[in-house]
């Protein structure tokens, strides 16, 4: 794993930061650890998806959703909803 000035220097050099391979295009790490991180991500994804659910927080950003989303059934809050679905080249909704 290393510490930051060792990464630093990995990326920098276009390395991995685990291993010290060439990585993958834009990213910090090889094929190797990039695949290990990815199925990482995937087995906690669930768990903190649920634990989410459970906090009435919004699945996207964490923010604690309002009664009226609740009320409604859904599971993002309002900016989420509508950054998801807005049409690309447009900016993000800030709520302002």
């Amino acid at each position: 794993m290393g510490n930051a000035k060792y990464k630093k220097e990995h990326r920098e050099k276009h390395l991995c930061v685990d291993c010290s391979r060439p990585a993958l295009g834009a990213s910090i790490y090889c094929e190797v650890h990039s695949q290990k991180n990815r199925e990482r991500s995937i087995k906690k994804m669930p768990k903190i998806k649920q634990k989410y659910k459970d906090e009435n927080k919004c699945l996207t950003c964490s923010t604690p959703l309002l009664d009226i989303d609740l009320k409604d059934g859904y599971s993002t809050c309002c900016n989420c909803r509508q950054n998801i679905h807005r049409p690309k080249g447009l900016p993000y909704y800030t709520g302002e």
